[in-house]
Parts: C-alpha cells; sequence; structure tokens
C-alpha cells in the first residue's frame, strides 16, 4: 500500500497539531489556570499563620476565636471562654485560605447600602502570627444567591470603594450561633 505525497504530508501535519494540543492541555493550560487563581485571590495566608479571628455577625455579639501556636487547638476567649468546635473552625478556615474573587467592581460610597455594605451582615477580622490583619466585610448575597459583595480591608479612596464578590460558601461559615463556634462535650 503506497501512500501519496500529499496524504503523508497531511498525516504529518495532523500528527504535530494533536501534540500541539496535548502539550498545550497537559503543560500551559493549568500553569494559566494557576496564575490567574493567584491574581484572583482575595487574602494571603496560610492556616499555620492565623492566631486570631474575630467574626461579628449583626445582632448577635462577636466570637473571637484565638489560639497560642498551630499545634495548639482553637478556643473561643468571647463571649463565652471554651474550646472551639474543631469542624466549624476548620470550615471556616479553608473557606478564608482558599477564598478567591469572582469578580471585582467600584462603586461609589453612597452606593455601599444597595451591596449591603453600609451595615454590613458581617465582618471576619483576622490576626496573623507576624501581627498582620485583614478585614472582610460580608454583604448582601448577589441575585443568584450564589455569591456575596464584601470589602476587604476596606480598599477605599474618597469617593469609592473597591467591592469584591466572594463566594456565598463564606457567609455560611460565619452565619452561626455561638454555640456551633463550641465544642460540645462528648458523652
Amino acid at each position: 500500500m503506497k501512500i501519496q505525497k500529499s496524504t503523508g504530508v497531511l498525516l504529518a501535519l495532523a500528527i504535530a497539531l494533536g501534540a500541539g494540543v496535548g502539550l498545550y492541555e497537559q503543560v500551559i493550560k493549568p500553569q494559566r489556570v494557576e496564575k490567574a487563581a493567584i491574581a484572583n485571590r482575595v487574602i494571603t495566608l496560610d492556616e499555620a499563620d492565623l492566631r486570631r479571628v474575630e467574626i461579628t455577625v449583626r445582632g448577635r455579639k462577636p466570637v473571637i476565636l484565638e489560639r497560642a501556636e498551630v499545634e495548639t487547638a482553637w478556643q473561643v476567649s468571647q463571649p463565652q471562654p471554651g474550646a472551639a468546635s474543631e469542624a466549624i473552625v476548620s470550615f471556616l478556615s479553608d473557606q478564608l485560605i482558599d477564598l478567591q474573587s469572582q469578580h471585582t467592581f467600584t462603586a461609589q460610597k453612597d452606593e455601599l447600602t444597595d451591596y449591603g455594605l453600609a451595615e454590613p451582615f458581617g465582618q471576619i477580622q483576622l490576626q496573623l502570627a507576624n501581627k498582620q490583619t485583614y478585614t472582610i466585610a460580608i454583604g448582601n448575597t448577589t441575585l443568584d444567591k450564589q455569591s456575596v459583595y464584601a470589602l476587604v480591608n476596606g480598599k477605599a479612596s474618597l469617593d469609592s470603594v473597591e467591592v469584591q464578590i466572594l463566594p456565598v460558601q463564606l457567609q455560611y461559615a460565619v452565619d452561626r450561633e455561638l454555640s456551633e463556634w463550641q465544642e460540645t462535650e462528648s458523652p
């Protein structure tokens, strides 16, 4: 069986094109996705660096979680001292570590009420081991109820603020009663 020259050239081009697509899918695309994820990251922190988390939800007393070092367990220090629920704190820290902005836009300060950020639903204040702090104010959910409007570290100018759209799971992580933050006694 003899292959014509034009068929051989087309076959070689198809193999080269297939190899190029394979290289792109295996090497180049994952690098671009990783760079995009890093660029969309709201805050940069490692769970081991977290030392103090203060959660304020509208209509409730603030809950303060603290730990002295990485190896020590989280403790609720206010409003009622005691051991913190490992599962609940873990869920919150997972949301914070991987927190990525889905979209960022600039809003005028007089528009903050529209996004629930003039009087936020909740606020998270983080303190790291190096004493660096972050503040995340959580506002209303978006129209599709899949995200929330938020202010991170109050990034603002005189007239406008930078509003982030974050996953609604962050709201789920902080919208808890004190009893949920506390470790329950095993029978």
